[in-house]
């Protein structure tokens, strides 16, 4: 196989490769956003108390789940519904950290 080798081919081989690596590194870059917006948590939840409507911003913990909420205002104690792990699953503005990145809870 021969390689032209003129100096105006060259430069067009260079050039496309120069598209390449500026294209290569748009790529990875916007893989590097994602993977960090998917990995970032919020630790901040507003529980809604479905008895009467109060509503609390809580902390919510990265190393354990919350079991049991009691309402500030009607005093009812919260428990996960059905198939959730926790109270900010259920009852929560924000899902738990563990469930925010796609592990298992609890």
């Amino acid at each position: 196989m021969k390689v032209d080798m003129s100096p105006k081919a060259v430069r067009e081989r260079l050039r496309l490769m120069d598209e390449l690596w500026l294209l290569s590194v748009k790529l990875m870059n916007s893989k590097k956003v994602k993977v960090s917006k998917t990995i970032k948590s919020e630790y901040k939840s507003i529980i809604t108390c479905p008895e009467c409507g109060f509503q609390k911003e809580e902390e919510m913990p990265t190393d354990s789940c919350v079991f049991f909420y009691e309402c500030e205002n009607c005093k009812k104690l919260l428990k996960p519904k059905k198939g959730d792990c926790c109270v900010f699953c259920s009852y929560g503005s924000v899902e738990c950290p563990p469930k925010q990145t796609g592990n298992d809870c609890c």
